[in-house]
């Protein structure tokens, strides 16, 4: 576990630069996709757009108070705050993310429903059952031990409470081919994330652990326009990315960085994986 973390802070300092000046938007403040549909026009309201979308799927209310694992630059859990009204409680490893939250945070309308810290969404040190939603947008693929994340986040939320994890699901059938999984490695290895799931193994995971009610949302079509995004950025700094490297201007994290970004929706179009939500209860 602390060498995946090592991985994710080292990929975080080496990505900082090109989330913050070409993606995360000054309001948003979103390190994920962002979700289109008619009401959409910008990037930047795709990336806020996503967050209502997942706090609808997850019914989150003015009385919750929702731990955001992963959580960033904090952009998620200030919108949170200010558009709903709950309480939220952001964690990461990686502490100049939350040195940045709290100073985004400071500016906010909704500052005294904001908390930041750093430390191990599997192993929070949190009381048990201290919140009523987790909320782990595109933040536990970056996790090594899932099962463990799981496992926590249901001693920490209270009965009726909710787990919410949005991100990038394997093809769940046919099953992927050893061929398949070798073609998804540039966009694991380049992104950090030890492995993808299937939606078929949240599941189990999260009926193990004891959440019942467990629901899955394809967010696929509506995601897609970000990915494409994400595709035309690359293709204008992988030309380049090379040449840096062997200049050691950039590090090999974000040339590998860089070639994610771009193979990432030649896998999606392969339908090799689609963007799903699983929200599940902790039963009263």
């Amino acid at each position: 576990m602390a060498d995946q973390i090592n991985k994710v802070l080292s990929y975080y300092k080496s990505t900082n630069f090109d989330y913050e000046h070409f993606w995360s938007g000054k309001r948003a403040l979103a390190l994920h996709f962002g979700y289109y549909d008619d009401r959409t026009k910008t990037h930047e309201a795709s990336l806020m757009r996503l967050n209502e979308e997942l706090a609808n799927l997850a019914h989150i209310n003015a009385n919750d108070i929702v731990l955001d694992a992963g959580c960033g630059y904090g952009g998620s859990s200030i919108w949170l705050a200010e558009n709903i009204g709950c309480k939220a409680v952001g964690i990461t490893v990686v502490p100049y993310q939350v040195s940045k939250a709290q100073s985004y945070a400071g500016s906010s309308s909704a500052s005294q429903k904001l908390h930041f810290i750093e430390g191990d969404y599997s192993n929070t040190g949190l009381p048990k059952e201290s919140v009523t939603v987790v909320w782990g947008l595109e933040s536990i693929v970056h996790c090594e031990d899932k099962q463990r994340f799981v496992k926590e986040a249901y001693r920490l939320l209270k009965p009726g409470g909710r787990i919410l994890i949005s991100e990038y699901m394997l093809r769940e059938k046919p099953p992927l081919t050893e061929e398949e999984h070798k073609t998804m490695k540039p966009f694991l290895n380049g992104w950090m994330m030890p492995d993808l799931l299937t939606p078929g193994q949240y599941t189990n995971m999260l009926t193990k652990a004891g959440f019942s009610n467990v629901e899955i949302h394809d967010l696929s079509d509506n995601v897609e326009p970000s990915l494409k995004k994400c595709r035309r950025n690359a293709s204008m700094a992988l030309p380049f990315v090379g040449t840096l490297r062997r200049l050691r201007l950039i590090d090999q994290i974000r040339r590998d960085y860089t070639v994610a970004n771009y193979e990432l929706y030649d896998t999606f179009r392969a339908k090799l994986w689609r963007y799903k939500v699983i929200v599940g209860t902790k039963p009263k």
